[in-house]
């Protein structure tokens, strides 16, 4: 891919060399938006949603989360910040880390099992998700390079 620049002058250089990265950092800035965006939206789609109402009562004192706590819990952050952007996506749901990292074998302190909880199936956890969306994410952004004519190997 050849690219060409015509210039008639040092000043015409010296405005065409400031505003390439801040065109192409606008660029990249939609990429990241987008893709943060597309990430969150899948986590959303793929956590479970509980179909049972589990109100604490006379056996059970642990607080009350809604159906679709895990679902309601996923923002998308972007912060861009002199040419530079990043998304991220967060779960505040208080037990996303017990669904994503499971827990081992509980116990009380008078020996009474209460059991493990297992990490949730791949395909519905957020982590390996946000692997998959960074990977897309690095693919689009080194297009978007290319496309300006510039050289890029990924190591």
């Amino acid at each position: 891919m050849s690219s060409r620049l015509e210039l008639h002058g040092l000043d015409e250089l010296r405005r065409a060399l400031h505003n390439l990265p801040e065109t192409l950092a606008m660029e990249a800035s939609a990429v990241v938006g987008e893709t943060a965006q597309q990430a969150g939206a899948q986590i959303q789609a793929d956590y479970p949603q509980r179909t049972t109402n589990l109100h604490p009562g006379p056996h059970r004192s642990s607080p009350w989360y809604p159906p679709g706590n895990l679902r309601a819990g996923v923002r998308v952050t972007l912060e861009t910040n002199r040419g530079e952007t990043i998304g991220r996506v967060i779960s505040r749901s208080p037990h996303s880390h017990l669904f994503e990292y499971g827990t081992a074998p509980r116990s009380t302190r008078l020996g009474s099992n209460r059991g493990r909880m297992p990490k949730g199936p791949d395909p519905e956890r957020m982590i390996p998700v946000i692997i998959r969306a960074r990977q897309r994410l690095t693919a689009k952004l080194v297009a978007l390079v290319r496309a300006t004519g510039f050289e890029v190997s990924v190591l």
